[in-house]
């Protein structure tokens, strides 16, 4: 997450389990991507597919990949060694978000992400499918990665076997710390203009495939080091092959419409990520002319939007000093923002028309 204080200093070496403090949150954003179909476990332990009943908790996963030589079922994995946390000392380093647990691995040579989940994850059988999407289409912004893997959990008497996804560790930043960098550096007004240009580039792919994210945000897309951004988070995904199946996650405060957050709308289409694109984009565009605008309206989770701003644009201060910007693009999106906002979600056209 941006700003998050974790910092790695160190490889964990000793199989010793440290317990963490028990407490039960959920996922930071640093991966993405998709695979194969979970493996089945033959072993002696129960498959997590039939055992949803007492799923383990955060502290649990902590517990268990502290043991990577016995926790995990790919022998691949087991040779992996956690990276310590900074602040959490003796733990390993992770990010917590609401429904799962990403920590981050190495081999010697190479890092890697593990995402557990702390909940049952619903729609994990769509993974070959959309695996299959991305690899027809060759995707350049997304991340591929492997569901086979799995952790043994042995907690409150029970022994088992439950999902992870791994993947290559994402290299880069979220938007928000790329955008904080930024503006510390005096780079801001160059750099954003850059980054709106290759966000708007890839909404037009997704629109052209009838593919939409569903949590566009300022910590689900991450910008490399060449400024190429990688999309993470597929958790509420949508690709043609998953047409008429239920919604899987509302989106996330300062980018989406309150009727979408509120469950008023229950959209799973193509046509989801329209509005959080919208504000995403046109934040990108203002910083590009004005860079100061980010340390007046940004907050730890926003761009430059919240969402009492989404909510009454007409009482808004940054809706009032936008007209200001002399800029005829940033002008009609402004006005396109504040009538969706009145509105809805029902005539937002694609981004790109």
């Amino acid at each position: 997450p941006a700003s998050n204080p974790i910092q790695i200093i160190s490889v964990q070496s000793s199989t010793t389990v440290i317990k963490s403090p028990k407490r039960n949150t959920g996922v930071g954003k640093r991966m993405a991507g998709k695979t194969k179909t979970p493996k089945q476990n033959n072993s002696q332990f129960m498959n997590w597919n039939n055992d949803t009943s007492n799923w383990p908790a955060s502290t649990d996963f902590t517990d268990a990949i502290q043991n990577p030589k016995v926790c995990f079922n790919d022998p691949n994995f087991s040779k992996v060694i956690p990276v310590s946390s900074k602040i959490r000392q003796g733990l390993p380093l992770s990010f917590e978000g609401s429904f799962a647990i990403v920590f981050k691995v190495s081999d010697g040579n190479h890092f890697s992400a593990v995402k557990c989940f702390t909940s049952p994850p619903h729609g994990f059988e769509n993974q070959e499918k959309l695996t299959s999407f991305f690899h027809k289409n060759k995707l350049d912004f997304v991340i591929d990665y492997n569901s086979s893997v799995e952790i043994q959990i042995q907690s409150g008497g029970k022994s088992g076997f439950y999902p992870t996804l791994t993947s290559a560790w994402v290299k880069g930043k979220t938007l928000l710390e790329f955008l904080e960098d930024s503006s510390q550096k005096n780079l801001l007004k160059s750099q954003a203009k850059i980054i709106a240009k290759n966000f708007r580039e890839i909404v037009h792919k997704m629109e052209l495939l009838d593919m939409a994210h569903g949590d566009l945000s300022g910590k689900n897309i991450m910008i490399e080091s060449n400024m190429k951004i990688k999309l993470i988070d597929y958790d509420g995904i949508y690709i043609p092959e998953f047409k008429n199946q239920d919604v899987k996650e509302s989106g996330t405060k300062h980018f989406q419409h309150q009727s979408r957050l509120d469950g008023k709308i229950s959209l799973f289409d193509e046509t989801m990520d329209r509005f959080s694109a919208l504000v995403i984009y046109l934040s990108l565009l203002i910083l590009s002319e004005k860079p100061n605008m980010w340390k007046t309206y940004h907050d730890e989770s926003n761009l430059i939007f919240n969402q009492n701003d989404l909510n009454d644009p007409d009482n808004s201060k940054i809706f009032r000093e936008l007209p200001t910007i002399n800029n005829s693009e940033i002008q009609k999106l402004t006005n396109d923002l504040k009538q969706y906002c009145k509105n809805g979600l029902s005539k937002i056209p694609h981004l790109v028309t």
